[in-house]
Order: C-alpha cells, then sequence, then structure tokens
C-alpha cells in the first residue's frame, strides 16, 4: 500500500518535527523517504514479505511513523497493541496473532524493550540486524491475511471491552481523500499530533499530513500546551476533555479582566457574531482574533481548523469556542466506518456532527440507530470479536453504528446517545443518558455528569463531578438543581434518584475514561454505586 508520496524523496523541506524534553528535531521529507526505504530493506532483509504479520508496539517515536511506513510500502500487515496490551508476554502474542515479528518502539516503556532481549523473532525498534533477527514461518496463522489488509487495531469502545479491527486498504485511501478535502487541507498547512500512534485515527492523520505535503508536528501528551506555543500549528485534532480544560484556563483569564475590558469584550463578541451571516466566517474570526489574542495564542496564534470528536462535548463549549473566533468543528467517526460526517470550516452547525463526506449516506433505523453506506468502510472485518445487536456491525449492506442520531432535511446528524447506554426501567421505560449529562454539564459548578441504572432499574443513580470538593450546602443545592434537571427527562425516575459527588477526574489511569476517552459506564457505576447492580 502506497502511503510515501511519490515527490517525498525530493522535498527538501521539513516534513517533521519531532518534541522530545527541550529538544526539536527536524526531518526533510527527502530524509524521511529515505529512513523509510531503509526500514523497509532492513525489514525485507530478515523476511517480512506482503501478506505477512509484524506486531508493533510501545510508546510513540519517528522510528515508530517510519517503521509503520515502511510495513505499508511492503504490503506487510502491521498489529498494532494498544498500552493495554504492554503486559501480555510476546510469546503469546506471536502465537495469538499468526506474527512473522515483533517490534517493540525505541522510545519505551521498558518493560517492552527488555523482553525482546536475545530473541531472533523480536526487535527494538532501531535495532534490526539482519543475520541475528529472522521472520517467523506462521503455521496455521489463526487470522489470515487478504490482500485489502492494511492493519489488524484493537479499539476499546465504549463498553471497554476489545475489539479486533482490521484496517482496510481501499477504506484508508477513501477516507485520507474525502476527509482531507473537507477539511480544506493543503500545503501550507502545519498539524500537531500529540495521541498515541496506537490509536488508527492518528496514523491516518500523518498519513493524510504526508499525501497533501502537511508539516507534521508531534508532541508528547504531557508538552501539548508547550507544543502549541513552539510549532504554531494550524490543525489539531483532540478530545472534548482537552477544549474542556482549556476552556476553563481562557474564561478564568477573562474573569481576571478589567469590568470595563470585559465589557468591551462581549460587545465585540456580539458584534461579530452579527456580522458572520453578512460578511461569512473570515471576517467575523478575524475580528474575534484580534480582541481575544491571548485565547488564540494559547493554540499558537495561527490556527485554522479544531476538530473534536471520540466522545460527548457540550454545546456551551462549542458556543464558548466560536464566540472567540476559534470554532471547533465537531465531526462524526468510527473506526469501522471511518469519518463518517463532518462539519466544515464556513459550515459549521454547532450542536451537530454536521453533513456526510462525499459518498457516505446516512440514513436512521426505526428504533433511532444511524445506519452508514460508503463505497469502502475503513474497517473490513473484526476478529475474535463477538457482535451484539447493540454493537456497531456490517449488515444490509452497511454499517449499523450502534450510535443513535436524528437527521435534518439538509442531510445534518446530530447524535443522540448510544444504544448500549440506554438505560431501560424496570417498568420498561427507556431513557437516554447523554443529552440529560450534557444539560447538567452546562452548570457551572457540574465538569463531567453520569447516568447510570442501578437495581435493575428501579433507580438511577447521578454522578455529579465538579472543580473542587463541595461543602454540604452547596452541594445539597446542586442535587435539587440536577434534580429537576433529570427528572423532566426521565419522570419515570421521579423520587428514585441517588446521587453521588467527587472532585476526582475522570481519566484512563483510574478507569473511568475509556482509552478512546468516553465514559466507562460500567467502572462508574463500579466506583461509585458498588452496592447496585446495573440495569440490564
Amino acid at each position: 500500500m502506497q502511503l510515501i508520496p511519490p515527490d517525498l524523496a525530493d522535498r527538501t523541506d521539513v516534513s517533521v518535527r519531532w518534541l522530545s524534553g527541550a529538544t526539536v528535531t527536524e526531518v526533510t521529507g527527502q530524509d524521511l523517504a529515505a529512513d523509510v526505504e531503509t526500514q523497509k530493506t532492513l525489514l525485507a532483509e530478515i523476511g517480512v514479505t506482503a501478506r505477512t504479520k509484524v506486531g508493533l508496539q510501545g510508546d510513540n517515536s519517528y522510528l515508530w511513523m517510519v517503521t509503520d511506513l515502511a510495513l505499508a510500502e511492503l504490503d506487510a500487515v502491521s498489529v498494532v497493541f494498544p498500552p493495554e496490551f504492554n503486559d501480555r508476554k510476546i510469546d503469546d502474542l506471536i502465537k495469538d496473532y499468526g506474527l512473522v515479528f515483533y517490534v517493540a518502539s525505541d522510545a519505551g516503556p521498558e518493560a517492552l524493550t527488555q523482553q525482546v532481549s536475545g530473541r531472533n523473532d523480536a526487535s527494538v525498534l532501531g535495532h534490526l540486524t539482519p543475520g541475528q533477527h529472522k521472520a517467523r514461518t506462521v503455521e496455521n496463522d489463526p487470522y489470515p491475511v487478504t490482500d485489502d489488509d492494511h492493519s489488524f487495531v484493537f479499539s476499546s469502545g465504549t463498553s471497554g471491552a476489545f475489539k479486533g479491527m482490521v484496517i482496510s486498504k481501499l477504506g484508508v485511501q477513501d477516507q485520507l481523500k474525502t476527509f482531507c478535502e473537507a477539511m480544506a487541507v493543503s500545503a501550507s498547512d502545519h498539524l500537531l499530533l500529540f495521541m498515541p500512534f496506537s490509536s488508527y485515527q492518528n496514523r491516518s492523520l500523518y498519513y493524510g499530513a504526508l499525501a497533501y505535503d502537511v508539516e507534521v508536528a508531534v508532541v508528547p501528551a504531557t508538552q501539548l500546551m508547550d507544543g502549541l506555543k513552539k510549532f504554531q500549528p494550524t490543525f489539531l485534532v483532540a478530545p472534548p476533555i482537552f477544549y474542556e480544560a482549556v476552556e476553563k484556563s481562557i474564561r478564568a483569564g477573562i474573569k481576571a479582566q478589567s469590568g470595563f475590558v470585559r465589557a468591551v469584550l462581549s460587545a465585540l463578541t456580539h458584534t461579530a457574531q452579527a456580522l458572520r451571516p453578512i460578511a461569512g466566517g473570515t471576517l467575523s474570526n478575524a475580528i474575534l482574533k484580534r480582541h481575544y489574542g491571548a485565547a488564540h495564542n494559547v493554540f499558537g496564534g495561527q490556527m485554522r481548523v479544531l476538530v473534536t470528536g471520540m466522545a460527548k462535548i457540550g454545546t456551551s463549549t462549542l458556543r464558548f469556542y466560536q464566540s472567540l473566533g476559534l470554532p471547533v468543528l465537531q465531526v462524526y467517526g468510527l473506526t469501522e466506518c471511518g469519518v463518517v460526517c463532518v462539519n466544515r470550516p464556513g459550515d459549521n452547525t454547532v450542536g451537530t456532527v454536521g453533513k456526510p463526506l462525499p459518498g457516505n449516506t446516512v440514513s436512521i433505523a426505526e428504533d433511532g440507530e444511524i445506519f452508514v453506506r460508503k463505497p469502502a468502510p475503513q474497517t473490513s472485518r473484526f476478529f475474535h470479536f463477538e457482535v451484539t445487536t447493540e454493537d456497531t456491525r456490517y449488515e444490509d449492506g452497511g454499517v449499523y453504528t450502534g450510535d443513535l442520531g436524528q437527521l435534518a432535511s439538509d442531510g445534518t446528524l446530530t447524535l443522540v446517545g448510544r444504544k448500549k447506554s440506554t438505560i431501560v426501567g424496570h417498568t420498561g421505560v427507556k431513557v437516554q443518558p447523554e443529552p440529560l449529562e450534557k444539560t447538567l454539564e452546562e452548570h457551572s459548578l457540574i465538569t463531567t455528569a453520569v447516568l447510570v441504572g442501578l437495581e435493575g432499574g428501579r433507580t438511577l443513580g447521578v454522578v455529579l463531578q465538579s472543580p473542587k470538593m463541595l461543602q454540604d450546602q452547596d452541594r445539597q443545592r446542586l442535587e435539587q438543581t440536577a434534580k429537576g434537571i433529570v427528572e423532566a427527562g426521565a419522570a419515570s425516575f421521579k423520587n428514585h434518584l441517588v446521587f453521588a459527588h467527587t472532585a476526582e477526574d475522570f481519566t484512563t489511569d483510574n478507569g473511568l475514561l475509556t482509552r478512546n476517552l468516553k465514559i466507562n459506564r460500567r467502572a462508574v457505576q463500579k466506583t461509585f454505586f458498588p452496592q447496585s447492580n446495573t440495569a440490564s
């Protein structure tokens, strides 16, 4: 599969910038092409051929990116293991997934690099040596490869359970073209990446950047804010949790201004918003950028496109960024389909995920589930994953996404929730938690809200996370407000609510978020309501 553009070897400008600590490494397109060719040769010399599978695991590194590209150029298939597999033995991974070879990232973690010591069928990137290392012969491959297979990946999904998916070459090619064109990507753009390459979304982003001659900057997640200032990107894809955290910081800065300054800024904001329908978003955003320069500088000062998806984001957060002239474009996609719908620069309907990309057809099933047809889905099939009617699944010539949505007459899609998260009361009444959670999160004292069914659907558990632990009186007032919101949308649970409060962040480390930064509802229930059972 060709991911390296034919002209990359002729590009003498910087193609990749890499931040590690205080050190910035710059690689030209010419050097990147040469490095991929070198790695491709090494892999071929140890016996990696087309339609053989190579395991790739560990933290982001330049060699990780180079090896991924080299495997694709060889038509070999990468099997990319996320951090949750770090405690698995290499012997088991090789056997379970039919690998001919395994490589661990030169960036660590150390537990992986130590495992490959002395092996001839595994190596740390940068230490691959023909003669010392040799690809295995695989007999009785548990997951045979086809000509269209590009990569085997893993997703934790919304339930936290892993599912394996096979990425399609045709699907990737379709995805890169339609998404990059919808976002008006050009050689003048600069893309910043900070999330793990084990998430396929981030790999597809640097594939698209190479195809469209876009400079890529890669930073560790812990240095994201430093990277934004240092590299001044024009394009960023980030989860809602990031935009919400930055929103708090910017609001605090605005609040610290004098009353007069705040009044002037407010007037300018209203003026710019009034001009938007008349003069378009470009003029409006330019006015706002001039007067909210400090907020724009948080993102480096040159940001053109901010994109989010992956999890729910509050409408108030989207409106806040639009008011600053920094519109966040909410998009909708799944690893199975690729990107389905997008809000585009200049065509951004706040609160929705926009319109389908060219070639995608979106409809709503009788039960509200989103159904997608596209010429080439990004994923061709699942492996070691038993699909249920609430999961994403391939049927009727398309993909049932497992998500619930509403479709406007102009094709604009609004997400409602996830079928799996639907709470079924003991009387059979169904409650979709996501809309209520979004409404609760509009409250200034609620950072995150999560609803779960308890006691077989007889009780509704409501978890409220606040920026800091509240005093009893404040907590009681907040509960009363929350009670009114929840009961208005879930009348069958009136007088059957139980509340839990926390100031602890929802993170992947404490298990309250999945690796894809979505709420792990099972973990929330076990953490905050350990004596109750979730509704089936």
